[in-house]
C-alpha cells in the first residue's frame, strides 16, 4: 500500500513525531506487562529457611527489563526529537547532561528513525525466503492498527476510578494526528531523496518507476489539498500544481511503456 493510502484512497501521511510516539507506546506497553510478573509472590517462592530458590530467574527478568527500560528511553528521545524539542531541552531533562552528551547518546538512533521512516525496508531486499524485509519498527510502519491494539490495552489496564478527560476518544489511536500539506511536500522531498541514496546503495542507476511515481503522486495529492484551502488559487500553488500534474503523467507514461514483469533481460 502507497505511503499514506488506506482503503484505496490516498490520505496524508502520519507526522514523524506520531510514529516516533507509536514506538514509544508500544515499547512501554509491552515493559508495562512484564512489570506485572514482579508483583506477585508465587505459593513456594518463598521457603521458611530464609532461602528464595527461584531468585535468579527474577534475576534474570530484572536484567531484561533493563534492556526495554533502554529501549523506553531511547524511545522517549527520539520522540522528543521528532516533535521539536532542542538537545539543550533533551538533556535538562535527562538530569541536567550537557546538550553535547544527550546528542552523543542519542542522536544515531534519532538519525536511524528518521532514515528508517524515509526508507522502512532494508536496503538490497529481494523478497528471498527467509530475508528479512522491514528494518522499521512495526508500531512505525503501522501506527492505526498497533494504536487500536493499544486502546484495547489501556482500557484492559485501566483503574475503574482513573480519570478520562474524554471518554468517548479512544485513548490511543484518538491522539494520531497527519501531516498538513506543507509538512508533507517536504516529507516526499526527503523520500524521493533517500531513494536515490537507496538506489545508489543497490548499485541501480535510477529508483524504479514505481517508487518514483508513488512520491509524484503522493506530492501532487499534497498541492491539490493547499489548492483546495485557498479561496484564490495563488501563483506558486498553480505552479507546484502543474509541475506536480506533469511529473506524475511522465512518470505514469514511462510505466506504461515498461516492458511486462518476466521478460526483461539484464545485460551482465
Amino acid at each position: 500500500m502507497s505511503e499514506g493510502e488506506e482503503c484505496g484512497e490516498r490520505l496524508p501521511p502520519w507526522t514523524e513525531a506520531t510514529r516516533a510516539r507509536m514506538v514509544l507506546a508500544a515499547e512501554a506497553a509491552e515493559m508495562a506487562d512484564h512489570l506485572r510478573g514482579f508483583v506477585a509472590i508465587g505459593e513456594h517462592e518463598l521457603r521458611e529457611d530464609g532461602s528464595a530458590p527461584w531468585a535468579g530467574s527474577v534475576v534474570d527478568e530484572a536484567n531484561r527489563l533493563s534492556g526495554m527500560a533502554r529501549k523506553v528511553l531511547e524511545a522517549a528521545v527520539v520522540y522528543a526529537r521528532l516533535g521539536g524539542l532542542t538537545w539543550d531541552e533533551v538533556g535538562n531533562a535527562l538530569d541536567g547532561i550537557t546538550r553535547q552528551s544527550a546528542q552523543e547518546r542519542f542522536d544515531e538512533a534519532v538519525d536511524r528513525f528518521r532514515e528508517e521512516l524515509l526508507s522502512p525496508e532494508y536496503p538490497g531486499y529481494t523478497g528471498k525466503f527467509g530475508e528479512l524485509r522491514w528494518r522499521l519498527h512495526p508500531a512505525a510502519r503501522e501506527p492505526e492498527a498497533t494504536a487500536r491494539d493499544l486502546d484495547e490495552w489501556v482500557r484492559r489496564h485501566r483503574d475503574p476510578h482513573d480519570a478520562v478527560d474524554e471518554p468517548d476518544v479512544p485513548p490511543v489511536s484518538g491522539g494520531l494526528t497527519r501531516m498538513d500539506p506543507h509538512t508533507e511536500l517536504r516529507w516526499h522531498g526527503a523520500r524521493s531523496h533517500q531513494q536515490w541514496l537507496d538506489a545508489a546503495h543497490d548499485a541501480r542507476a535510477l529508483p524504479s518507476v514505481e517508487d518514483r511515481l508513488d512520491v509524484a503522486e503522493a506530492i501532487l495529492g499534497a498541492w491539490e489539498r493547499i489548492a483546495a484551502a485557498q479561496t484564490r488559487i495563488s501563483a506558486p500553488t498553480r505552479d507546484g500544481l502543474a509541475a506536480a500534474r506533469r511529473s506524475v503523467a511522465e512518470l505514469r507514461a514511462q510505466l506504461d511503456t515498461q516492458p511486462a514483469a518476466g521478460t526483461t533481460t539484464r545485460s551482465s
